[in-house]
């Protein structure tokens, strides 16, 4: 079966391997007056990432060919999926650089975009080496690789917890499952996807043409107590409804339990698995402690955590899990391959055209919270970053600094902008420092304090500081939001967070209250 897809731009990233093939003799190993061979692509040549949007790509590896000068690779689309069976076309090429369909490398990777449903033919030819009197190899076959995964439907009504099964066999294995769009599941349990590259959303079935289309109809799923949402892998969720109340999970999405060494990290000191964890579209309602927390045991470096065009409702007043954030990677345990490491981290932050809140005062927890600053501790470098647009955030928290141990450092640049901010405590604990952050944070984002005065530092570096409120309604506890909370039967939530009063706060934030 196929599945919605399409080539979207994806740049071309080229693996350090054998650097400087002409020049560095420590990658001839005595190989000269030679015909080369073909390195060789077998399966576990190949693997699927994701591209900073979301879309998925090919990659290819191979290993160092002693005595080369570089490599030449094409690509060509060979067949494609047709109701269920394989069939051949004519070649397509496909670009890898900009408009080149072959390209020689000095190195030993190359990414390039890919189609749902078709199968690629890759020819990686070893290139000749002038000094070392090495000819080049001759063209192989198309090594080939099937980027298609047979959606698994889950009836309406499942628990989730009991109806998805984890393959065991095949630990790495892509994975897509489809709810009916407008059901209603559950979620009893631990759902841990493990090192499965994972995507479950809602989608209608095209007998006709054999085809799961994704649906903007909303499936709900509701978590028990033990319901929570667990991976160490790539996880897309998309238009699905979570009613959060019943559940006592410290965080709603977190990191696998009993990470093993295959997970081990450059940094050396966490787990670290490199493909997004993004969720698109979404509510959830009642979010007792954290939205993302890593893990309570583990140190875990996340890559990528991408929270967009969706509606997240807290009731989090501090008083169980003080040191978890909204997103975050904060624990007491932090242990790493049987050793206590107190390090642990998330590489990029983005949460965009979304709504925040809480209903409830809370001066313990924070909105963004890693173990430690060092990026470098957990990746192979200390570059990351963190992007705040168009979001309406309330109440998250009202008397504790916004962020604690995010990178003060030029290489962990910062995004905050159009952002609707009212009752939070400490922006400036988030931004550090002026030269890091876009240079129109100051005028591009509304503030307020309520429950405690805005830092001075949040006037000047984090944005303007106007006099606003929201419906009445929701507020009818004084400067509290009790009533305001999400209505997952209807469309809009059954809340309005259009901001009243003021110049700025009116025209940004969450662009569904524009």
């Amino acid at each position: 079966m196929r599945l919605m897809g399409g080539i979207v731009a994806f740049s071309m990233l080229l693996g350090g391997c054998a650097q400087g093939f002409d020049s560095d003799e420590r990658f001839t190993n005595g190989v000269s007056n030679q015909q080369l061979e073909a390195p060789v692509l077998t399966s576990e040549s190949f693997a699927l990432v994701l591209a900073a949007d979301g879309s998925e790509a090919i990659k290819v590896e191979w290993p160092v060919v002693m005595g080369a000068g570089g490599y030449r690779v094409n690509v060509d689309k060979v067949a494609v999926m047709e109701n269920g069976s394989l069939v051949e076309i004519d070649p397509v090429a496909v670009p890898l650089d900009g408009d080149k369909t072959v390209v020689e490398l000095d190195a030993c990777s190359v990414t390039f975009p890919c189609e749902y449903g078709y199968q690629y033919g890759v020819v990686v030819q070893a290139m000749g080496n002038e000094k070392l009197n090495n000819t080049e190899s001759p063209v192989g076959e198309p090594a080939k690789y099937l980027y298609y995964t047979v959606p698994t439907p889950i009836p309406a009504g499942a628990d989730l917890y009991e109806a998805i099964k984890i393959d065991q066999e095949n630990p790495t294995s892509r994975a897509i499952y489809v709810l009916e769009p407008g059901a209603r599941y559950t979620l009893s349990g631990s759902l841990d996807f493990k090192r499965h590259n994972t995507q479950i959303y809602p989608a209608e079935y095209d007998a006709e043409n054999n085809v799961y289309n994704i649906s903007s109809v909303r499936a709900r799923v509701t978590l028990d107590t033990d319901g929570v949402i667990k991976t160490s892998s790539g996880l897309q969720i998309k238009n699905i409804d979570f009613d959060c109340e019943a559940t006592t999970s410290i965080g709603i999405i977190m990191c696998s339990d009993n990470p093993t060494a295959e997970l081990a990290g450059p940094g050396g000191n966490a787990y670290v698995f490199t493909d997004p964890i993004i969720v698109e579209n979404c509510r959830f309602r009642q979010v007792p402690y954290a939205w993302f927390h890593a893990s309570k045991e583990d140190a875990w470096g996340v890559t990528d955590i991408r929270l967009l065009n969706s509606v997240v409702q807290m009731t989090n007043d501090g008083t169980k899990y003080g040191d978890v954030a909204f997103i975050g990677q904060y624990n007491s345990g932090c242990w790493y391959l049987g050793k206590q490491t107190w390090r642990g981290s998330i590489r990029h932050v983005t949460v965009k055209n979304s709504t925040i809140w809480n209903v409830k005062k809370n001066s313990k927890n924070r909105f963004i919270r890693f173990q430690n600053n060092d990026l470098a501790k957990c990746f192979e470098n200390a570059q990351g970053s963190a992007t705040l647009e168009n979001n309406t955030i309330i109440q998250v928290m009202t008397g504790k600094e916004f962020a604690n141990n995010t990178p003060n450092k030029d290489t962990y640049p910062i995004i905050f902008k159009g952002n609707v901010i009212y009752d939070c405590f400490r922006l400036q604990k988030f931004m550090q420092s002026d030269g890091r952050v876009n240079s129109d944070a100051k005028t591009t984002n509304a503030l307020v304090g309520v429950n405690t005065s805005l830092d001075n530092t949040d006037k000047t570096r984090c944005g303007k500081e106007e006099s606003f409120t929201f419906d009445a309604a929701m507020m009818s506890a004084g400067d509290g939001f009790v009533d305001a909370i999400l209505d997952l039967d209807k469309e809009d939530g059954g809340v309005n967070f259009k901001a009243i009063g003021g110049e700025l706060a009116p025209t940004v934030g969450d662009p569904r209250w524009l």
